[in-house]
């Protein structure tokens, strides 16, 4: 069955699929400091696996449903975020061989230091007019000097057959994936990943113009182009769930599309409440 047809027989599949990575994101186990896992917290975190807790209890305090509360996180500061950074800074990838934990790990250490470099800078109005906030800026991570562009360059030599793994990743603008109100954890992270693409990868942002043959596609698709056309599908497979019908069948009955980058709004993420975070993170 081709994969138009399956969609056209299928067309509830992709909201149950929400549904049910929402349902499975929302639970979560109690807190605990950062580290590495306990036998008392399986099957949360699997042996060996980075705790992430901290990471937890502040984005319960600070990720609202408009965008991130920085004014006041930055009110509150930093202490609780550069204990969880300096917890990671120190963790060993090789503590456990399993693929979702390592995963796992650094998405979460991605999103601290996206958001920890905005704080510095905070009031800022966007990413962009942060110097050096994607390729300069280190932070120390699992032993290692990264940036962002290396953090990410790691998830994908680790999980390279998960792509879905960069709309996971919240640099912190309006047109990117959001800051997730839960850390990542093995567990769950592939039905985490797979939730945050459909939310994020909306037919707006997916347009395919049939008089140019060209696809335009989010910059994290271009970036990690090679990765979705390796997929036993390939990218157009991996485009058949959230396109819209006339746009697929369009693409697939292309041989050779070019692809182009949409646009993207680069304004900070910032709530519009600004209403004052319930308490700090201690």
């Amino acid at each position: 069955m081709s994969l138009v047809k399956s969609i056209r027989r299928f067309p509830y599949a992709v909201p149950l699929l929400v549904t049910l990575a929402a349902t499975a994101a929302a639970a979560g186990p109690a807190a605990r400091a950062p580290g590495r896992s306990a036998p008392g917290d399986a099957p949360a975190l699997e042996q060996g696996e980075f705790n992430p807790a901290l990471w937890d209890s502040l984005l319960g305090l600070y990720v609202k449903p408009d965008g991130v509360d920085y004014a006041a996180w930055k009110a509150d500061g930093t202490g609780a975020l550069d204990r969880f950074l300096d917890a990671a800074a120190g963790y060993d990838l090789g503590s456990t061989m399993a693929k979702e934990p390592r995963a796992a790990f650094l998405v979460n250490a991605y999103n601290a230091w996206a958001v920890r470099q905005i704080l510095e800078h905070y009031p800022v109005k966007s990413v962009k007019d942060i110097g050096g906030f994607f390729d300069k800026n280190t932070h120390r991570i699992a032993g290692k000097d990264r940036t962002l562009d290396d953090i990410e360059s790691e998830l994908a030599a680790i999980v390279p057959h998960r792509p879905l793994f960069a709309f996971a990743l919240a640099p912190g603008a309006r047109g990117m994936p959001a800051l997730a109100a839960t850390a990542y954890r093995s567990r769950n992270f592939n039905s985490r990943i797979q939730a945050a693409a459909l939310t994020y990868l909306t037919p707006e942002r997916l347009h395919y113009d049939q008089e140019d043959s060209t696809l335009y596609i989010p910059p994290q698709f271009r970036k990690h182009l090679d990765l979705f056309q390796a997929l036993p599908n390939g990218l157009k497979g991996v485009l058949g769930a959230y396109m819209r019908l006339s746009s697929l069948s369009a693409l697939l009955a292309t041989t050779e599309p070019r692809y182009a980058d949409e646009e993207v709004d680069w304004s900070l993420d910032q709530a519009s409440s600004g209403a004052p975070a319930s308490g700090k993170a201690k």
